[in-house]
């Protein structure tokens, strides 16, 4: 599955589960690294051998084809915790015109929305998680359910625990504003220990509720990774003649000319791009921006990388505490 598809269509065949698997193991086969087994460890990952390595960490078939010496590096946690939360407003509901989804029979059927680019990510980077053995949470961000217990998964193991979160996670549909925060503060505070949580959004606000939201896991113990989902459109404004926009949240709608907003609306929007990333990294969390027009294995890799940086930066971290102990 290497290009974006009808998840409407696709679940109607064979389900959310039955995409998660196939979206996690078509992005698996192509990673130059392998998966090890175990509660929270991670994509092993290769770097050139240097001195004082130690020898069993070469890998010897590697050598053999390279004739160059490969030393495999994997980072393994415990009780690691992946939490995912998913931003279900209504401006999540966007689609764009660049995108061309097609259905199980090659007709082409109505392209994906931002939230439908959400669940699939969600539902294949899970799906890797709960076959490593890690416990799995859910939050969805949504205005209309006053009850805590409707936003909120618990994190837990199993397979049956899975497929239940992704039924959630499917029925979930884009509308309204941001949720009360107070609803959610309770069930927060089970997720502010060891584990990664994973924010999908398009990071769109009114005021300052995402970062208001973010400011709750500003914590040493919890690798925030921020996910912000943007169409083509919307990055390159691709659009012509008069063109009608509309606020989904607000129902305002306005008329104008494309030619003439263009470029207030990319220096609006670069400004807009430069004050989150600033925020998200001055929480000490890492912002991953994807284009919902491009494959999502692409998405799901650059995650991956994103991850794999960080775990070796706590490492580095680790290592300059425990010399400055000695």
């Amino acid at each position: 599955m290497n290009e974006l598809v009808d998840l409407a269509a696709l679940a109607k065949v064979k389900g959310l589960p039955w995409i998660a698997q196939k979206v996690a193991r078509g992005f698996l086969s192509g990673l130059h690294s392998s998966v090890s087994r175990g509660s929270g460890v991670e994509f092993s990952q290769y770097r050139a051998y240097e001195p004082g390595d130690a020898l069993a960490n070469i890998d010897w078939k590697l050598f053999a084809r390279s004739d160059r010496y490969f030393v495999r590096e994997a980072y393994q946690e415990s009780d690691l915790d992946l939490w995912m939360l998913i931003d279900s407003s209504a401006s999540m509901s966007m689609v764009s015109k660049q995108n061309k989804s097609i259905d199980m029979n090659g007709l082409r059927s109505k392209p994906l929305s931002k939230l439908d680019f959400a669940k699939v990510f969600l539902s294949s980077l899970s799906c890797i998680a709960q076959e490593q053995g890690d416990a799995i949470g859910l939050v969805s961000l949504e205005s209309s359910s006053t009850n805590a217990n409707d936003l909120f998964i618990p994190a837990k193991k199993g397979h049956a625990h899975w497929q239940n979160l992704l039924l959630s996670l499917y029925n979930i549909n884009a509308d309204g504003g941001f949720p009360n925060l107070e609803n959610l503060l309770p069930s927060f505070e089970s997720m502010r220990h060891h584990g990664v949580l994973v924010v999908v959004s398009d990071f769109c606000q009114h005021n300052q509720e995402i970062f208001e939201l973010l400011a709750q896991f500003n914590t040493q113990k919890t690798d925030v990774i921020c996910v912000q989902l943007m169409c083509e459109d919307e990055l390159n404004f691709n659009y012509q003649g008069q063109i009608k926009f509309e606020e989904p949240e607000t129902g305002q709608s306005f008329l104008l000319s494309a030619n003439e907003a263009k470029t207030g609306f990319l220096q609006a929007l670069n400004k807009h791009q430069a004050q989150l990333e600033a925020h998200i990294s001055h929480l000490g969390m890492q912002h991953l921006l994807v284009n919902v027009d491009l494959p999502i294995h692409q998405a799901m890799h650059d995650l991956f990388n994103l991850q794999t940086a960080m775990r070796r930066s706590h490492q580095h971290r680790h290592q300059q505490r425990s010399t400055n102990k000695k």
